[in-house]
C-alpha cells in the first residue's frame, strides 16, 4: 500500500476517532439548555396540540423557528419523550449530522483526495465542532443542504428533489441560495452552459415544494404566508451605518468573525475570489473560469449581508457565528468545486520547496487547533463576550425589547475587541480535554500533512464529468 494511501487512511481514521469522542465525552458538555430550543419544543407541543384539535390557523406559542428543526422536536414529543429527553435527542442529531458533513464533503470530493481532505479540514477547524454537540438545529440544516447539493452529482433526479425539498425548509431565507449552489454544481459538472433537464428540474420542483411547505407552516402559526416576528421591524438593524459594521463584524469580528472561527472556509472563498477575479482580468469571454467561483463569492457575501440586517447577526447566545453555520458548508465544497484545478495547482508547486509546504501545514495547524477544543470549553468562549465590553452592564440580560438604544451600544461594543478574548478563553478554558486535543489534533495534523506535502503515488484526479454516478 501506498505512502499517501496509508496517510489517508490514517486521517480518515483520526477523524473518525475524534467524532466518537464528541458523541461520547465532549456530548455532556454541549450546549443543551440553548434558550431557542426549549421555545422550539414549547412550540413543537403547541403544534401537536393545535393539530389534536383541529386548529390549522393561528397556532398560537409556535415560535419563528425554520420547519425542519420542529419535525424531530415533534416526532419525539408525539412518542411522549420528555423535555430533556428531547433536547438530549436534538443535540445527539447535531452529532450525527456533523459527521455526515464531514463523510459528504469526502465524498463530493472522492476521485480528488487533496480537495476531499481540504473540505474535510474545513469544517473539523471551524465552530462547527461546537454546533455538533449543541441542541442547535444549525448542524442538521448544514447537513440537509449538503446533501442537496451532493444529490446534484448523483443525477438522480428523485433524490435530487427529496434533498432539495429538505434543504428549503431548513431555513426560509436559504431557498434562493440552494438553488443557485446547485446550478452551479449542475453546471460545472455536465460541462454545459446550463444544467441538463434531468438536475434543474427535480432542483426547482424541490425547492418549490418546500418553499410552499414554509408559507402553509406560517398561515399555520401566524395566520399569514410570512414569517411575521422575523420581519418585525422593531428586530431590524436600524441604519445602514449600522449594517455595514454587523457587515464587516460577520467576516472580521474577534467575537464572532467568520474568519477567526471557520479560517479555512473563508480562506478557501478569498481563493474563490482571487482566481475568479484574475480569470476575469485575463479573459473576460472565457467566462466559465470566473463567473462560477465570483458568484459563490457573491452569494456568501449576499448571505452574510442578509444577516446584518437582523438585529442578533451571528444567533446569540452560542459560541462563534451560529446562523452561518447551515450555509457554509455547502458554499466552501462548491467554491471548492470551482477552483479545484487551481487549487491542485499550487499544492503541486510545493513541491521541492518544504520550507514553504512546512509553512502552510504548520499555520494550518494552528489556526485549527482551537476549535478542536471549543467542544469542552464554548462556555468559556461565550462569557468572553461579555466579559470584553467595556461598559459592565453590557451581559446577556440586555434586551432589544427594553431598550433598543442601549441593546445596539452593548452589540457594537463587544463586537470590536482589542484582542482574541473568545479564542483564548477556548484554548485556556477550564476543561482540560487531553483525548479531544489528541485525537483531533491528530486528525489535523494528519489531513494538513495529506494535503500540503506533495506525493506521486496520490490517484489521477479525474475530469468533473467522467468522475460522475450515473
Amino acid at each position: 500500500m501506498s505512502r499517501s494511501r496509508l496517510l489517508g487512511l490514517a486521517a480518515a481514521f483520526f477523524v473518525f476517532l475524534f467524532v466518537e469522542i464528541l458523541w461520547i465525552h465532549a456530548f455532556s458538555f454541549g450546549h443543551h439548555q440553548t434558550g431557542d430550543t426549549n421555545v422550539l419544543l414549547a412550540g413543537a407541543q403547541a403544534s401537536l396540540d393545535c393539530v389534536h384539535l383541529g386548529i390549522w390557523r393561528f397556532c398560537p406559542n409556535v415560535a419563528p423557528y425554520p420547519l425542519l428543526q420542529y419535525v424531530p422536536a415533534s416526532i419525539l414529543l408525539r412518542l411522549g419523550g420528555s423535555e430533556t429527553a428531547a433536547l438530549i435527542f436534538l443535540a445527539r442529531i447535531s452529532v450525527v449530522a456533523f459527521a455526515g458533513c464531514l463523510g459528504l464533503s469526502w465524498y463530493f470530493f472522492r476521485s480528488r483526495p487533496k480537495i476531499a481532505a481540504l473540505a474535510v479540514l474545513s469544517i473539523l477547524s471551524s465552530a462547527a465542532t461546537y454546533q455538533a454537540t449543541s441542541a442547535f438545529g444549525e448542524m442538521l440544516a448544514a447537513f440537509v443542504i449538503l446533501a442537496a447539493l451532493v444529490s446534484i452529482r448523483t443525477r438522480r433526479p428523485i433524490l435530487i428533489f427529496i434533498c432539495f425539498a429538505l434543504a428549503s425548509i431548513s431555513k426560509e431565507t436559504i431557498p434562493p441560495f440552494i438553488a443557485m449552489l446547485g446550478l452551479i454544481i449542475g453546471w460545472l459538472d455536465a460541462g454545459k452552459r446550463i444544467p441538463p433537464r434531468r438536475i434543474w428540474l427535480p432542483l426547482a420542483l424541490g425547492v418549490s415544494l418546500g418553499t410552499l411547505a414554509n408559507l402553509l407552516f406560517n398561515q399555520f402559526r401566524f395566520g399569514s404566508f410570512r414569517n411575521l416576528p422575523y420581519l418585525d421591524p422593531g428586530l431590524r438593524t436600524p441604519t445602514w451605518k449600522l449594517k455595514g459594521e454587523y457587515f464587516l463584524a460577520e467576516w472580521f469580528s474577534p467575537v464572532s468573525g467568520l474568519l477567526w472561527f471557520w479560517t479555512i472556509a473563508v480562506l478557501i472563498l478569498f481563493a474563490a475570489a482571487f482566481y475568479g477575479l484574475r480569470s476575469f482580468f485575463h479573459d473576460r469571454r472565457s467566462f466559465h473560469l470566473w463567473l462560477p467561483p465570483l458568484l459563490v463569492v457573491g452569494l456568501a457575501l449576499a448571505f452574510t449581508f442578509g444577516l446584518a440586517n437582523w438585529y442578533s447577526p451571528f444567533g446569540w447566545i452560542a459560541y462563534g457565528h451560529r446562523l452561518a453555520v447551515p450555509l457554509f458548508p455547502a458554499l466552501v465544497i462548491t467554491a471548492l468545486w470551482t477552483i479545484g484545478d487551481q487549487i491542485e495547482s499550487a499544492l503541486s508547486r510545493l513541491k521541492g520547496k518544504p520550507v514553504l509546504a512546512t509553512f502552510f501545514l504548520m499555520t494550518t495547524v494552528f489556526l485549527s487547533l482551537p476549535q478542536i477544543t471549543a467542544p469542552w470549553n464554548w462556555l468559556e468562549g461565550w462569557r468572553a463576550v461579555t466579559v470584553s465590553a467595556s461598559n459592565q452592564q453590557c451581559n446577556d440580560t440586555v434586551s432589544i425589547q427594553a431598550d433598543q438604544t442601549f441593546f445596539y451600544h452593548c452589540v457594537t461594543d463587544a463586537l470590536w475587541v482589542d484582542n482574541v478574548n473568545v479564542i483564548k478563553a477556548v484554548v485556556q478554558g477550564g476543561h482540560e480535554p487531553f483525548a479531544g486535543k489528541l485525537l483531533g489534533g491528530s486528525a489535523i495534523l494528519l489531513l494538513s500533512l495529506f494535503i500540503f506535502v506533495p506525493s506521486k503515488d496520490l490517484p489521477k484526479k479525474t475530469s468533473r464529468t467522467e468522475d460522475t454516478t450515473t
